[in-house]
């Protein structure tokens, strides 16, 4: 169970990564 919660948390800040490259990528790549 706990294992499964972290391979879950592990996920969404993987996803949340994504997210945060996608918006830079499409909104601010002046800044990089």
């Amino acid at each position: 169970m706990n294992s499964s919660i972290e391979g879950r948390e592990k996920w969404r800040f993987s996803a949340r990564i994504m997210d945060y490259r996608r918006h830079v990528l499409g909104y601010g790549t002046w800044k990089f």
